[in-house]
């Protein structure tokens, strides 16, 4: 049985100056979340996170054992920058996310929803019971019949150029009743804010929330990552129905197994220079796809076929859930560091920590700006919160 707020937060700790923990990969920020959590600082239960973000994190890592959540030391070694999230609400830690992105962001639509994640009472994996193509593309769905040990997380995914002040509209943006429909109010001050009433609550920032890089686009050319785009391309199911969820799910399943073995078949056939069967009329339309997506990559590299890599890209790719890309201009950055600005001065509480992924060394955040949007952000949290206790990890990484 969960604990009532009021014992959570009993016997709770605070820090005098605000920890910032500033890493490089982002799931490199749950080890020190649980630090907080073990010192009472953060409770062990019902912590929200409010995610800066041009991605969600909020996937599973993938055939990883719902039970095994709970070996912190073996969790973190497998985790990865777009999964960190779920283990820890599955947990029991975290049980609300608001992210918070910026308008070229577009993995999950704008929406506030209601997630029940558990352990999938067949494969014993992680599973959730959400139907969005970002979860159901990954293949992560399972309904609430099929989940044991059920916790709840909200989700609340808002774009930041709906969080301005009233009085410095931008044009083509939402006017305050559309505002309103998104879950945001108006402050004393004509800002409009999230609700955040938590007192215990994680200030997340990644850096590329600024600026965006997809880096599996300078991996591949323009025309292999069009060819991929088409190979895995999911199809959503045709209405709401279980039924309908079911067969979607059992034909994304088929057609991953299907890339998968076509990309093995295409390196051999590359390899032992067999004659191409991309002319041959009587073999489907992915499978010629496929061994033409191979050949031109053959055909420019002599390095061993990365299959993994391209079936990690072939998840990011897909239209309704595609990685975002948008370089930023220094204009650009220094608005939204107004606007973050904008949104942080009306949250009710402080936030119990901050941590920062820089997200550099994977090339998600550009190189030649990472530096300077987190100067610009370590001045943004020292005006609104004074003394920062800054442990910068990615520098003894």
């Amino acid at each position: 049985m969960m604990a009532s707020a009021s014992s959570v937060k009993k016997g709770m700790r605070r820090f005098s100056a605000l920890p910032v923990y500033v890493v490089d990969d982002h799931n490199e920020v749950l080890p020190f979340i649980y630090r907080c959590i073990g010192s009472k600082h953060l409770p062990m239960s019902g912590i929200k996170i409010i995610h800066f973000d041009a991605h969600p994190d909020l996937l599973i890592p993938a055939e990883y054992p719902a039970d095994k959540v709970f070996n912190k030391d073996e969790l973190f070694e497998v985790l990865s920058i777009e999964n960190w999230i779920m283990p820890a609400v599955y947990a029991g830690h975290i049980d609300s996310v608001d992210w918070v992105k910026p308008a070229w962001a577009q993995q999950i639509r704008e929406t506030t929803m209601k997630i029940t994640v558990g352990k999938h009472r067949t494969s014993g994996t992680i599973k959730l019971n959400n139907t969005e193509t970002y979860f159901m593309s990954e293949l992560l769905y399972a309904p609430n019949s099929e989940l044991l040990n059920q916790k709840g997380l909200n989700v609340s995914v808002k774009t930041l150029p709906h969080i301005l002040r009233a009085n410095n509209p931008v044009a083509g943006e939402p006017d305050s009743s559309e505002h309103q429909k998104h879950g945001l109010k108006r402050s004393a001050s004509g800002d409009f804010i999230t609700q955040c009433d938590d007192q215990f609550f994680i200030l997340d920032i990644d850096l590329d929330f600024f600026s965006t890089v997809n880096p599996f686009k300078s991996i591949y050319t323009e025309h292999q990552y069009s060819l991929l785009k088409q190979i895995f391309r999911f199809q959503p199911p045709t209405n709401s129905s279980e039924k309908s969820i079911q067969m979607c799910l059992e034909n994304r399943q088929k057609q991953l197994a299907e890339i998968r073995l076509f990309i093995k078949e295409a390196v051999l056939e590359n390899k032992t220079s067999k004659t191409s069967i991309t002319g041959n009329e009587n073999i489907s339309m992915r499978r010629k796809l496929v061994h033409e997506l191979i050949s031109e990559i053959c055909a420019k590299t002599s390095e061993e076929i990365d299959i993994d890599q391209i079936m990690q890209t072939g998840f990011t790719c897909d239209d309704d859930s595609e990685l975002p890309h948008h370089i930023s201009s220094d204009e650009e950055i220094h608005r939204l560091i107004l606007n973050v600005s904008d949104y942080l001065k009306d949250l009710p509480h402080k936030p119990t920590i901050v941590t920062i992924a820089r997200s550099s060394s994977d090339e998600y955040c550009p190189l030649d700006q990472v530096d300077q949007i987190q100067s610009l952000v370590f001045d943004l949290l020292t005006k609104h919160y004074g003394e920062l206790n800054v442990t910068l990890k990615y520098k003894d990484d």
